[in-house]
């Protein structure tokens, strides 16, 4: 018995008979009355026998289309240069799938493409599109590529599963087969099928779920920002408002201490006036920045400073002043008192340091404590006459 390939691309297998015995006369055969054969397939010498196929099921005669069960697990694909083996498969897996026949790899393309079945049965040997040339053009169709292949083969090549299993194959059966392991095999491929395409539809969902909350949360966001822009307008225009009315309190102001003959009364005029131009600042600064809800000291300081020094100081360039401040942002309740506070030690240094026109350094820090960052620290040093509380005081 040899195996080669057939002249069409398919597969022939060949028996020789040798018609003397040894030691024995010469065999004659006796012609055999003629009978129906079965029908050839081009390309392809073939012996149903070779390949396990049924005396009774070459004889009785399988149709082309199985016919499918009631309720059929799915769809198959058989592409088999032989008619007889190809019906034989049919007929092995008629009773679960409904299965379809193809006798070459041209047509078995050609019918994939128009069923799209859920797994393909297929020779490698075939004439016009072997197998392997049927599964690469199987994997380059988008509809197609993912469709199981299972390879039938009687060639005694050991290269040629590895080859296919690395070209995409499913699974790869030698001829002759058992028809209970050739059903067990595609019952297996068919499961972990439909489990990795449930896997990918659910996968997919989810996709398409986180996409459509991104999109809601992009919504959410673009709403939020519109309603945080609208509110910072809001805030805007409600310090500008603030800062006017002060300004408007701080102008009648000094005008009535013009007026006052009283020296303390008139002083104490000034005083509050200077108070409302630090609040008023501190307003200017929120409309004016763009975060009207947080205050950047380091700027409201030096602005304070300038105001602060132009009230008090008859001279303003006897006097040099110095703001250094860590880059600190508070929110208004905080920002405030804070800046009361800043303006009563300025005024106080500017009122008492420097008597009689005397020329001066005054210094004021806003820095992070080292050892606490949550801590503040306000501080203010001049080279003025000091205090008379003890020795060596500076400022």
């Amino acid at each position: 018995v040899s195996l080669s390939d057939a002249p069409g691309g398919g597969a022939r297998f060949e028996v020789t008979l040798p018609l003397r015995a040894a030691g024995a006369r010469t065999a004659v055969a006796e012609p055999e009355p003629p009978e129906t054969a079965p029908e050839d397939v081009e390309g392809s010498s073939f012996e149903a026998g070779a390949v396990g196929i049924p005396e009774e099921a070459v004889a009785v005669g399988i149709p082309e289309e199985a016919v499918a069960p009631s309720e059929a697990q799915g769809t198959v694909l058989v592409v088999e240069d032989n008619r007889d083996l190809a019906r034989h498969l049919s007929r092995i897996l008629g009773d679960e799938y409904r299965v379809h026949l193809a006798h070459d790899g041209a047509e078995g393309l050609e019918r994939a493409r128009a069923l799209r079945p859920d797994l393909i049965l297929s020779d490698v040997m075939m004439p016009k599109l072997g197998g392997e040339e049927l599964l690469r053009a199987l994997r380059r169709e988008p509809d197609l590529a993912d469709v199981p292949v299972i390879f039938l083969t009687a060639r005694a090549d050991r290269s040629l599963p590895a080859r296919l299993l690395e070209a995409g194959a499913a699974d790869y059966m030698v001829k002759p087969m058992e028809p209970a392991e050739l059903r067990a095999r595609v019952r297996n491929v068919l499961d972990l099928t439909r489990t990795r395409r449930i896997l990918e539809e659910e996968t997919g969902s989810r996709e398409v779920r986180l996409q459509e909350m991104a999109r809601e949360i992009a919504l959410q966001r673009r709403r939020l920002q519109k309603t945080v822009h609208e509110k910072q307008i809001v805030l805007q225009e409600l310090h500008h408002r603030v800062k006017g009315n002060l300004q408007t309190v701080s102008s009648l102001l000094s005008l009535q201490s013009r007026s006052v003959k009283d020296r303390e009364a008139g002083e104490a005029l000034l005083e509050a006036q200077s108070r409302l131009s630090a609040i008023a600042l501190v307003h200017e600064k929120l409309y004016g920045g763009e975060q009207p809800t947080t205050l950047a000291m380091a700027d409201y300081l030096r602005g304070l400073a300038d105001i602060t020094l132009r009230s008090y100081a008859e001279d303003e360039a006897r006097v040099v002043m110095d703001v250094r401040s860590d880059p600190v942002r508070l929110p208004v309740d905080r920002a405030l008192p804070c800046a009361l506070i800043a303006h009563e030690l300025i005024s106080n240094a500017l009122k008492h340091a420097f008597p009689a026109g005397r020329p001066g350094h005054l210094v004021l820090t806003f820095e992070r404590d080292a050892h606490d960052p949550d801590t503040l620290r306000l501080r203010i040093e001049d080279d003025g006459v000091g205090y008379s509380g003890g020795e060596g005081a500076y400022g």
